[in-house]
């Protein structure tokens, strides 16, 4: 079992909680749609034009090819038949061409709801605008976090008020580094340079990667604007994992599984739970976990919610998983509110 590690607070973040960044973020089936509509878009058999997808392939090293299209093919006739776009993904990791095709398309439909959140302006619009637009976020379920974390410590401490947090997201769109960076500007009144130093300090590991670093991340390297959709290129959407190029990344892994297991505490925000997903954070034959957990379910299956609470240990004084199924990610933060964010050792 990975060591105990001193992140007390671990909030494990699904595609739901996206939402609260808005509409324009895709998840789950309506990912699915989106990528449908794009491919039907771009290979049809009379295209005017070249759309994202195929100028990313054609600027590769790959370039543009046959194999392409009939992966284009391959992917919508699939669609309709797999549980989710990342079931799907998943499948064709033996057929490079349709696997890269795949990620395109996702990456593609993710820096679009990227630009066009409630958050896009903050990757392109002047600095006064992006502070209006984080400043108009306030029933945000990152934005609550921000406001309650650290307790009684001040609350413009933003960085000390994080040492014990960490996030594990399954989500490839950057809405946490990028809302946290502007946030911490405006909270805590760190400068732009000091607000990335303390959002690189808060663990945030995204399972299944992500559509690469943020300009204020990586300033020296090759990054990617939030939300820049003209952007999209063969090496972003390679950064894009499947469940079993996850599991062969056992660095990652550890890093994943030493975080949930070394918690005190663990909020899961618009996670679906699924038994991949679990197996990931919590590899069988280590539980029960021993912490305290809280946890939306809207939409989810009394099963699933049976094989959630038979990981964490249940006792008189920790009854185990809390799963809402009638909160959204905001609303469970604030019915738990004293139990979440009081000091462990309260």
């Amino acid at each position: 079992m990975p060591a105990k590690i001193t992140k007390s607070l671990v909030f494990v973040v699904g595609a739901g909680a996206s939402l609260d960044f808005g509409k324009s973020m895709p998840i789950g089936p309506e990912l699915a749609l989106r990528v449908e509509a794009a491919l039907n878009e771009e290979f049809r058999p009379d295209p005017s034009g070249l759309g994202p997808i195929k100028r990313a392939l054609k600027r590769s090293t790959v370039g543009l090819r046959p194999e392409h299209h009939d992966a284009a093919d391959a992917i919508r006739d699939s669609l309709g038949f797999s549980s989710s776009i990342d079931n799907l993904l998943n499948g064709w990791t033996d057929v490079p061409e349709t696997a890269l095709v795949a990620k395109l398309a996702i990456a593609d439909q993710i820096l679009r709801g990227e630009h066009d959140s409630d958050i896009g302006a903050t990757g392109y619009a002047d600095n006064e605008t992006a502070r209006r637009r984080i400043a108009a976020l306030k029933d945000n379920w990152l934005h609550y976090i921000v406001r309650h974390i650290g307790g009684t410590r001040h609350e413009r401490n933003v960085e000390d008020n994080f040492r014990d947090v960490a996030f594990i997201v399954f989500n490839y769109d950057r809405c946490i580094e990028q809302y946290l960076y502007w946030a911490f500007q405006m909270a805590g009144g760190l400068t732009p340079a000091r607000a990335a130093k303390a959002v690189r300090a808060i663990p945030i590991v995204h399972a299944y990667g992500q559509l690469g670093s943020l300009p204020y991340d990586q300033p020296n390297r090759r990054a990617v604007a939030f939300g820049a959709k003209d952007r999209l290129s063969v090496s972003i959407a390679n950064q894009i994992r499947t469940y079993t190029e996850e599991a062969r990344d056992q660095k990652l892994l550890r890093s994943i599984q030493t975080l949930a297991i070394g918690a005190d505490k663990i909020v899961f925000l618009g996670f679906a739970y699924h038994r991949q997903n679990l197996d990931l954070l919590f590899p069988k034959g280590i539980g029960p976990i021993d912490c305290k957990v809280w946890g939306t379910a809207m939409h989810v299956s009394a099963p699933t919610m049976q094989t959630v609470q038979q990981i964490f240990r249940g006792t008189s004084s920790n009854p185990g998983a809390r799963l809402e199924e009638t909160a959204g990610c905001t609303t469970l933060l604030s019915r738990f509110h004293d139990q979440i964010f009081a000091p462990i050792n309260a």
